[in-house]
């Protein structure tokens, strides 16, 4: 079993060290807010005189709005932009708008937080991708890559504090995958997503400057966590493997949406939460790929302070619990707009962000004077114990063998929970982000005895060629595709022998 087959399944490889790994990115995204009705509404953007008041009806300017975000807790902000009122081949985006997110997108790193530049589409406008017109479709995939291409070009020069996010939940199609019926092609509605998503990937890595190594968000479909955990959703390539999964959750839809009086915290509500995030986490953060929630929240009218606070604050700990970051979406409903700085309306809720923020946000980087102070300071108490532990590393890697070098390292220790079994005792972890070997010494104690509990042999195991285990002990079915019926261990998918 090769893992070239396993990364082409699930379309992501392991992360190459760079100035941020994806450890920091994920832990710097934790706490996220989106800045709602600002750049996806319309407005006359030629016509604004002061490009760095963001806000049309508040003279804030975005140095203020920034720093209010961040003293109440967020060390991320995710900037949803309309970047035209039509898209097509000739769209050019209007300067003043250009500016006006430059200067939030630079406020935000200036405070040593990351930022989330999106594109605001319409399901008007998607429909175009799926036109039996070939102009029509042409023209909506030139118009797409243009709008891309301006932005990267824009943003290039940026570092990767920023990323950017294919498009917001407009990505579905109805006409060819009835989601509330089940009818339809749904492998073809997918396909064509994947297709789209591929295009904005091309278009940003191809641009130049620090976006070839640009963490992306790619849309989920309809950005919904449970449709986007479909098996025929594939991860597009990406030759810098640095992409991400961006989706939204607002489960349930008659609690966050619906204008009726409707409660949120039942043991049922909880579970389904933790259920929805655990199964993100075995459909993708597990297997390599992260996830942000890019927009959660509710209405407000005909809700209780009691179940808002429940409902916000228990997607943000069971998100944050799984590895995966979230941002509040917020329009003035949970955050005041009235006068700087910002104030959350509801104190505990305020109380709760700015807790979570103090637990995630990232130290403040150290001036070069303040480094080499410190350096000088340690250097004479650390320096022989430094070598002593590098010298001691390097004969401990020495003493070790396995199958994978020199391709991958060899995993540190022998309780490495394994994610791949090639037989033959070749067994894959993941340490460090990176894929590693199960070292020899390992398997120099274990037994060929079998018993009635091991795995079936490969010719049963149908999921072994995908890249996945067989299940030992699971029977229960949590999916089933073309290829049979898919169980979870170990929060792991496994195939179900047949």
């Amino acid at each position: 079993m090769k893992l070239s087959i396993l990364f082409s399944i699930i379309g992501w490889a392991s992360t190459t060290l760079a100035a941020l790994t994806t450890e920091d990115i994920i832990k710097g995204l934790t706490v996220g807010v989106n800045l709602g009705k600002t750049f996806e509404i319309n407005r006359d953007w030629k016509s604004v005189e002061n490009i760095n008041q963001p806000w049309a009806e508040k003279n804030f300017t975005a140095k203020e709005i920034v720093e209010s975000y961040k003293q109440l807790g967020f060390n991320a902000i995710r900037i949803p932009v309309k970047w035209a009122k039509t898209i097509n081949s000739k769209t050019v985006i209007e300067p003043n708008l250009l500016k006006s997110v430059e200067e939030v997108v630079r406020q935000t790193l200036n405070n040593n937080m990351f930022a989330i530049i999106n594109l605001e589409t319409s399901n008007t406008f998607m429909t175009g991708f799926i036109s039996e017109d070939d102009n029509i479709r042409s023209e909506t995939y030139d118009g797409y890559k243009g709008i891309w291409k301006q932005i990267s070009n824009y943003f290039k020069d940026y570092d990767e504090h920023l990323l950017f996010e294919s498009m917001n939940d407009s990505g579905y199609w109805e006409d060819i995958w009835n989601t509330r019926t089940s009818d339809g092609d749904r492998q073809y509605a997918l396909d064509i997503l994947r297709q789209v998503n591929q295009e904005f990937i091309n278009m940003v890595r191809s641009s130049g400057g620090s976006n070839e190594e640009r963490y992306l968000l790619v849309s989920g479909y309809a950005n919904d966590p449970i449709l986007t955990q479909d098996n025929f959703y594939k991860i597009p390539s990406d030759p810098s493997h640095k992409l991400m999964v961006s989706l939204y959750y607002y489960v349930p839809n008659h609690f966050t949406i619906i204008d009726n009086y409707y409660t949120w915290g039942s043991q049922d509500d909880i579970k389904q939460l933790q259920t929805i995030m655990k199964n993100l986490s075995v459909r993708f953060v597990i297997q390599g790929v992260p996830v942000v929630i890019t927009r959660y929240g509710t209405i407000v009218k005909n809700r209780s302070s009691a179940n808002i606070h429940s409902y916000l604050t228990s997607i943000s700990n069971n998100a944050s619990s799984k590895n995966i970051p979230s941002f509040l979406s917020d329009s003035g409903e949970f955050i005041s707009r009235d006068h700087l700085p910002l104030s959350f309306i509801e104190e505990e809720l305020g109380k709760f962000y700015k807790e979570m923020g103090e637990r995630y946000t990232p130290s403040e980087p150290t001036k070069p004077d303040e480094k080499n102070e410190e350096k000088d300071n340690d250097t004479d108490t650390n320096t022989n114990n430094n070598n002593d532990n590098k010298k001691e590393e390097k004969e401990k890697e020495k003493e070790k063998t396995c199958f994978s070098k020199p391709d991958y390292p060899c995993c540190s220790r022998c309780d490495i929970k394994v994610i791949l079994d090639d037989g033959d005792n070749k067994q894959w972890g993941i340490e460090n982000s990176n894929w590693c070997g199960l070292p020899d010494n390992c398997f120099q104690n274990t037994t060929t005895t079998t018993t009635a509990t091991t795995t079936p042999p490969d010719e049963e195991c149908w999921s072994l060629k995908l890249g996945y285990p067989c299940c030992k002990e699971s029977i229960e079915v949590y999916t089933t595709d073309e290829n049979g019926s898919w169980g979870v261990e170990n929060e792991q998918w496994c195939g179900i022998s047949k």
